[in-house]
């Protein structure tokens, strides 16, 4: 399960689980520092976290490809948000 991406992870968590970083760890028998770690970016997941992870959330309805399209769609608006500041940066050293 690499598809999921830290800030997917959050998403889906509060999202599609109305989950806290707390209940998700009690469920993956983690602390919820190192789920704010993996939210992050700066703690990768084991292997065995992940399947964990994916358990939790095909038990709450969602897919891969669910997942997919949130990460795309994450992944488009950084995208933009970085053209959006680039151009504000830009026109301001004009």
């Amino acid at each position: 399960m690499g598809f999921i991406k830290p800030e997917s992870l959050k998403l889906l968590r509060v999202l599609a689980c109305d989950m806290k970083q707390k209940e998700l760890a009690d469920h993956l028998g983690v602390t919820q520092g190192f789920i704010s770690k993996v939210e992050n970016g700066t703690v990768p997941m084991s292997q065995e976290i992940k399947q964990r992870v994916k358990a939790i959330f095909v038990s709450a309805g969602i897919s891969e490809e669910h997942v997919n399209q949130l990460t795309a769609l994450i992944q488009e608006k950084e995208r933009n948000d970085y053209r959006e500041t680039d151009k504000e940066q830009s026109e301001s050293h004009s």
